[in-house]
């Protein structure tokens, strides 16, 4: 069991964006819980267990989670693209740089919101085909 590192904003560092979100991790794994979008990094942090067992959605507006379970520097994502889950919600698929590139499949209302900050990032959002 390894402890999750808590969400701490560094120096010169500010959140741009904060959604509750989902990452889908796998067919029928999903995470839910909070993206941060920062100046410098996008972060998604885990909501706890014991909240989503007392009525998650009312809890995460009072108490979010800090727990980071993924991490990407924005100068480490190599592109963003999007695809419709079985047609219907927009999720953005975030693709890291290099051989061992990792990809992250969120899902959260406020793709516009998204959609603009990645475009003033110099990003060009693909639609990916499904």
């Amino acid at each position: 069991f390894i402890l999750a590192e808590k969400f701490v904003l560094n120096t010169e560092e500010f959140v741009v964006l904060k959604k509750l979100s989902t990452w889908i991790k796998g067919t029928m794994n999903n995470q839910n819980g909070t993206i941060h979008v920062t100046n410098q990094r996008i972060v998604f942090c885990a909501r706890n267990r014991w909240k989503t067992l007392l009525g998650g959605a009312l809890l995460d507006m009072i108490w979010r989670s800090k727990k980071i379970r993924f991490q990407v520097k924005i100068s480490d994502i190599e592109k963003i693209s999007t695809y419709k889950y079985m047609g219907v919600k927009t999720h953005f698929r975030i693709t890291e740089k290099g051989e061992e590139a990792k990809n992250y499949r969120l899902v959260f209302n406020g793709n516009d919101e998204f959609t603009g900050w990645a475009k003033s990032n110099g990003f060009t959002i693909e639609k990916e085909q499904n």
